[in-house]
């Protein structure tokens, strides 16, 4: 029993006829059609007799559609790696961008520190969490928005507004 791909040349397929088969099989499949591949092989009109012979009696248009599936599959595949490499190294950053943020805010013990004279604003640190934490979430299939705080631009909390959100976050972390 023959086990190759059916898009491959078969046993008792001629060199010439799997020679037009991959001019056929390799077409875009809404363009595929003989008429086509007696064009791409500059022959006259008479020789479409021909390729609809080879085309039934070694079938074409069913080894064709084997072979897209099977491309299909390889493509997706390779989508599908894809997309978890991007979603883990998305998450990755998230992660580090929250890291950032929250790091503005404690001392080296892990304590509260007071936030006048740091090089990074609270806003731009609160604004480094937020973002760090969407982007964390939609890498991990999550929605973006669990929930708004505020539509304040992150320079327009006041200190107390500030303060209050560390206290939060220290809670929702359980620091």
């Amino acid at each position: 029993m023959d086990t190759r791909p059916s898009w491959e040349r078969q046993e008792e397929e001629t060199r010439k006829a799997f020679a037009c088969f991959e001019v056929y099989r390799n077409m875009l499949p809404i363009e595929r059609s003989l008429a086509k591949v007696r064009q791409k092989l500059g022959r006259k009109t008479g020789y479409i007799r021909q390729l609809e012979k080879w085309s039934s009696k070694y079938g074409w248009v069913r080894r064709a559609v084997e072979f897209d599936a099977y491309t299909d599959s390889v493509r997706l595949a390779g989508r599908s790696q894809a997309l978890e490499e991007m979603a883990e190294r998305q998450a990755w950053q998230g992660m580090i961008l929250q890291d950032a943020g929250f790091r503005v805010f404690l001392d080296e013990d892990g304590k509260l520190k007071p936030l006048i004279g740091d090089s990074l604003p609270p806003s731009v640190a609160i604004r480094a969490i937020e973002v760090g934490a969407k982007l964390e979430r939609l890498a991990r299939g999550e929605p973006a928005d669990i929930f708004k705080i505020s539509r304040k631009a992150p320079e327009e909390y006041s200190d107390e507004e500030l303060d209050a959100m560390i206290v939060e976050i220290k809670r929702i972390h359980g620091l």
